[in-house]
């Protein structure tokens, strides 16, 4: 039996991780399988002569994951297999640890220093594809919710002025607004629905792309199909903010999330260079 850990790409959720789980155990040769949603890592113990990382990664991709098996990983699996790695290079160390000097057992080379250098700039690029998408969405969506608050107050208190806006020109322009974020910003959320109408497979990303492309549909008919509308006997009442609002503040806190996810592996970096250090420099203040 091999024991790996991989990083693994397009958890959103703990449950995320439970599907993932469950997909790989099927595997023939799969003997137990641990992932880890917060670390976004996968520990799989597993026969090499009945399956590869390969096909684990073909089981997942179906669903909208993937293995990685480069990046951080191999810092990661490093630590766990010190026993059985032997003496290895610190290439990949500060310059100030040299490869005589390295403890006996941590093998990180220049390949896997690579990895992590390509994992992490593919990240960030996500990351800031992530800021683009938040930047434009944040900014309507505190609108459209303060003018929902309005609408709201003034239907039930006479002393607050009414919505300035005409009720017919109001729900075409958020119509426009959320058709884009929907389509665009909400991208993941539509996918979650493919990937349960596909597999069965459900997430968080799947229950919030329900709600907002129903609430989207309806209210689609509700403004552009009048005839139904009032052949149904209908309310002229649409929820396109309610699509607006809800993608717009779960996407910020995935973005949230994602950047506070690259700054912890930073740090978890950096005291792991330092842990390497440190004999090193016990050894030389004879302390």
């Amino acid at each position: 039996m091999k024991k790996k850990t991989l990083s693994i790409r397009g958890m959103t959720c703990a449950s995320c991780a439970m599907s993932i789980e469950k997909a790989i155990s099927r595997l023939e040769g799969v003997h137990n399988i641990n992932v880890n949603y917060a670390t976004e890592k996968a520990t799989i113990e597993f026969d090499p002569e009945k399956i590869t990382v390969s096909q684990m990664d073909d089981a997942i991709k179906k669903f909208g994951y993937s293995i990685y098996q480069g990046g951080d990983t191999a810092v990661t699996s490093g630590l766990q297999e010190l026993e059985s790695i032997g003496n290895g290079s610190c290439k990949a160390l500060p310059e100030s640890v040299s490869e005589a000097s390295c403890p006996p057992g941590i093998f990180i080379n220049d390949k896997s220093a690579q990895e992590a250098k390509s994992d992490k700039k593919e990240k960030l690029a996500e990351l800031q594809k992530m800021k683009e998408k938040v930047g434009f969405v944040l900014p309507i969506a505190l609108m459209v919710f303060i003018f929902m608050m309005w609408e709201i107050a003034s239907a039930s208190n006479l002393k607050i002025p009414s919505f300035f806006i005409p009720h017919e020109l109001y729900s075409i322009i958020l119509f426009i607004l959320s058709t884009v974020v929907l389509f665009w910003v909400g991208q993941p959320f539509l996918k979650g629905i493919l990937n349960f109408i596909r597999y069965r497979a459900a997430n968080m990303d799947t229950l919030v792309g329900i709600g907002t492309f129903s609430a989207y549909l309806y209210s689609a008919i509700i403004v552009l199909l009048p005839g139904v509308r009032d052949s149904l006997n209908l309310p002229e009442v649409n929820y396109f903010d309610i699509t607006i609002v809800v993608i717009g503040f779960v996407y910020l806190g995935k973005y949230l999330e994602s950047s506070s996810k690259i700054k912890t592996g930073e740090a978890l970096k950096s005291l792991l260079t330092f842990r390497l250090r440190l004999p090193l420099w016990r050894g030389k203040t004879g302390k």
